[in-house]
């Protein structure tokens, strides 16, 4: 869920309900860790394998539409991330 949120720059009280929302609709599937509770692991199910090839190339087309290079948009976006989480520390 934490590498999800980070790529999707969501948090987990945005990102929780929208994946349990996938779960009931058959995309997904959520599981908690054996060994720590707290971590959720979420997996595609055939069905969203299914429409993962329907719209897959979707990253790429962004990137592409972009005009950066595969480095330079991961960095831009591990840049943003970041700055977001920066700018959530100063709230409290």
């Amino acid at each position: 869920m934490n590498e999800i949120g980070q790529t999707l720059f969501l948090q987990s009280n945005t990102l929780t309900p929208i994946t349990k929302k996938l779960e009931k609709m058959g995309f997904v599937t959520r599981e908690r860790e054996d060994q720590d509770q707290r971590k959720v692991r979420v997996s595609l199910t055939a069905k969203g394998k299914d429409v993962r090839k329907k719209t897959g190339g979707f990253f790429e087309a962004v990137m592409e539409l972009s005009g950066l290079s595969r480095k330079e948009f991961i960095d831009l976006q591990r840049s943003i991330v970041a700055l977001r989480d920066h700018l959530e520390q100063m709230d409290d």
